[in-house]
């Protein structure tokens, strides 16, 4: 009876592991839910399952991804969240008889929302039914705008603003226009050039200079008297050297449109001389290529024939014979001068760069591929964050993984193709930045177990540990600095000398300054001069400061891990 008894209680266990196993992002719930009600843990997969209707009205409303399968998970449980903070309701994750009852019929989601954004100017590009950053920051924008609490969900308030309102946007421009704070004519679209006419207007003004056109300002912007135009500056030169709000303005489209990789912070120095060069020399190779494409015919002149001279022959001589078969020798064409831009911007560039239409898309870009476009791409990527060794007009394998990380945040098909829709989104004051350089690995230093984790990654983030080396790092009289840092890279060659020490170690790889990876200690440039005390050491803080290896660690760092692979050192 006793084993009937034990072999039933482990029937149960393995099953309800196996259940568990199924559902590994939802734990089973501990507080016991409302009737009729759903929760994290919840299952139903029935032919008229009520989870699987509120997954799929969740999944139209554009707050669920993936597939309703009546597994109420963490994904479930923050898609009601969210729904239940867009239409005013508590909070709490649990789809109870109130939620539901307003989740069926409920008809505005996200795509809803998006396209009113869009329609009001607040919000660029194409509505998608997908929340994101994007359009959360647009949210947020509309409800400063308004006076609302900025919560980036579009919660009751905001849709019953949102949904009244007419889009203001064009009188904005149009009385910025007129104040002579905005050049060019009104689109109703809340760019870049707009906010810094806002913010412009609002210095002016003795407004808190936000660049947000909130109630306050729009009340004085466009109900107020006596209003001050812009203040015409004394002209500048603007070149190196030179700062303001001109400079912010020229910063910013370079950035968007893949020229610069800098701050942009209204100070003229040399990363942006630099773009404005690349972005003079851009167009005039593109012009060059239309041209070439699209000759003007030259007229061809009919010559006009020359007369022979009459040969003369003075006394004695014998008469010189002349070949006419043979050519004339052709005089050299002269080089053309190579095309060497400034770095002024002048008038007429200033103007296009606050209100020019530059095509930002040329053509489709992918591994493999090389040149300017190139070049455009992974400039912007390292602008936002995604792409951090410089454009070298080589689609390689980091740019790859940056270009498909950057369609990963953005909401976009992860196919590593810079296409017309990827380059709209990337070359767009919209891109959403990174929150890391994108490398093969990620390295991560733990002084207190004296280990170096090597981490994978996997196209959304360094989520796959893959390697552990034991280590040693600095003792406490001369400890390895905590912190994170992009790697300088190869340290040199195979053999690397301490000077000050008067030792060697293989495969020294530069973290920042004086501390680097590098493998135990040698008394000479040779693999018999070993110090074995180095070797016994390791799992112990014994160097000055580096990250002592064994050879192959150290040798497996310094082959496989790029100059900008991020290195974080902790405790």
């Amino acid at each position: 009876m006793h084993r009937r008894l034990l072999c039933l209680l482990l029937c149960l266990a393995l099953v309800s592991s196996f259940a568990i196993s199924e559902e590994t992002v939802s734990p089973t719930p501990t507080a016991t839910l409302p009737a009729g009600a759903y929760g994290n843990g919840s299952v139903d997969t029935s032919y008229e399952s009520p989870i699987i209707q509120l997954q799929e009205k969740l999944i139209d409303l554009g707050l669920l991804s993936g597939v309703a399968d009546g597994h109420f998970g963490s994904g479930t449980e923050s898609a009601v969240k969210l729904f239940q903070e867009m239409y005013g309701l508590e909070p709490t994750g649990i789809a109870d008889e109130t939620t539901q009852a307003v989740l069926s019929t409920a008809q505005i989601g996200i795509r809803e929302v998006q396209e009113k954004l869009i329609a009001l100017g607040v919000m660029v590009g194409e509505a998608d039914g997908i929340p994101g950053e994007a359009t959360e920051k647009a949210i947020s924008l509309f409800q400063i705008m308004y006076g609302l609490e900025e919560t980036g969900i579009a919660n009751p308030d905001t849709r019953s603003l949102l949904f009244t309102e007419q889009n203001i946007v064009l009188e904005i421009q149009q009385k910025l226009i007129s104040l002579s704070y905005l050049s060019g004519e009104a689109d109703g679209v809340l760019g870049a050039n707009t906010s810094i006419a806002i913010e412009e207007f609002q210095q002016t003004h003795n407004l808190p200079a936000t660049g947000i056109a909130d109630p306050e300002t729009r009340e004085l912007l466009l109900g107020g008297t006596n209003l001050m135009p812009k203040p015409t500056p004394t002209p500048s030169p603007r070149v190196n050297g030179a700062s303001g709000t001109d400079i912010e303005a020229i910063q910013e489209k370079l950035a968007v449109w893949g020229f610069l990789d800098g701050n942009v912070d209204g100070d003229f120095g040399n990363a942006t001389e630099d773009a404005v060069k690349a972005f003079k020399s851009y167009v005039y190779a593109q012009q060059q290529a239309y041209y070439e494409a699209n000759p003007t015919p030259t007229p061809v002149p009919t010559p006009s024939p020359t007369p022979e001279p009459t040969p003369y022959v003075a006394p004695g001589e014998m008469p010189i014979v002349i070949d006419h078969t043979l050519e004339p020798t052709p005089s050299p064409t002269p080089e053309p001068t190579p095309y060497e831009p400034d770095d002024e911007v002048d008038d007429e560039l200033l103007a296009y760069f606050r209100t020019g239409e530059f095509a930002v898309y040329r053509q489709t870009v992918q591994s493999g591929d090389t040149g300017d476009e190139v070049t455009r791409v992974q400039t912007r990527l390292g602008q936002l964050g995604y792409l951090y060794n410089g454009a070298d007009g080589e689609f390689g394998n980091l740019t790859l993984n940056a270009l498909k990380y950057f369609q990963y945040r953005n909401g976009l098909d992860q196919d590593g193709i810079a296409d017309e829709k990827t380059q709209s989104i990337l070359f767009s004051s919209q891109a959403v930045e990174s929150t890391e350089y994108v490398f093969p690995y990620k390295l991560i230093i733990d002084v207190s177990d004296q280990r170096v984790y090597v981490y994978q990654w996997t196209g959304t983030g360094y989520d796959n540990h893959i390697k552990t080396f034991k280590c040693s790092t600095g003792t406490k009289a001369n400890p390895t600095p905590i912190g994170t840092w992009q790697a300088a890279g190869q340290a040199g060659g195979r053999w690397y000398y301490f000077k000050d020490f008067d030792c060697y170690a293989q495969y020294a790889y530069r973290i920042f300054g004086g501390i680097l990876f590098h493998s135990v200690l040698y008394s000479s440039a040779n693999e018999r001069s070993l110090t074995r005390s180095s070797v016994r050491n390791l799992g112990k803080r014994a160097s000055h400061g580096c990250i002592r290896l064994s050879v192959d660690d150290a040798k497996w760092i310094y082959s496989n891990c790029p100059a900008g692979t991020t290195v974080t050192v902790r405790n």
